[in-house]
């Protein structure tokens, strides 16, 4: 509700969600506040589109794609999602899926290396920090802060980063 609230009627709020009973409750909040420029994708991201295993926890914040689930979600890459997306600005994206960062990054090249875009990311192990920082670097992005730590490369296994992408950069 705050990102459709901050973009106003002249922006656009694009939610993925690949939990059906958060999408009930995702889609129920917004006709209740009237959040009509939020557009609901019900899909899970990673680096290939097709169908992958969903694995849910007690806690519905804290699904993932997992190899071998028998609950079957539809994946698409952000690339092929956005191909119908009428962007109408710039894009400011919030990643938080639970160790899935690496593969949505991954199948989301040619819009991130095209567009300028600001994004908060949730890194979920180090390993994921450090692949999730090489790609995101050799897209042109650069990390400019980071929850708790002077410099992004201190951060402990977890923890929030923001990147950015200037207008040249490659």
């Amino acid at each position: 509700m705050l990102l459709s609230e901050k973009v106003g009627e002249r922006g656009m709020v694009l939610s993925i969600e690949p939990n059906p009973t958060n999408l009930i409750n995702l889609r129920r909040h917004l006709s209740l506040n009237n959040a009509t420029n939020v557009y609901v994708a019900a899909v899970a991201l990673s680096q290939q589109a097709g169908v992958a295993g969903f694995s849910f926890s007690n806690n519905t914040a804290q699904g993932h794609i997992a190899e071998g689930e028998r609950f079957l979600v539809s994946a698409l890459t952000l690339d092929s999602l956005l191909e119908s997306f009428p962007f109408r600005a710039n894009a400011f994206i919030k990643i938080d899926i639970e160790g899935g960062e690496l593969l949505m990054l991954r199948g989301a090249a040619k819009f991130l290396t095209e567009r300028n875009c600001t994004i908060l990311i949730s890194f979920h192990s180090s390993f994921l920090r450090d692949e999730c920082l090489s790609l995101l670097e050799s897209y042109g992005y650069t990390p400019v802060w980071c929850s708790n730590f002077e410099s992004i490369y201190k951060m402990g296994s977890t923890a929030d980063a923001l990147f950015i992408r200037s207008l040249g950069s490659t």
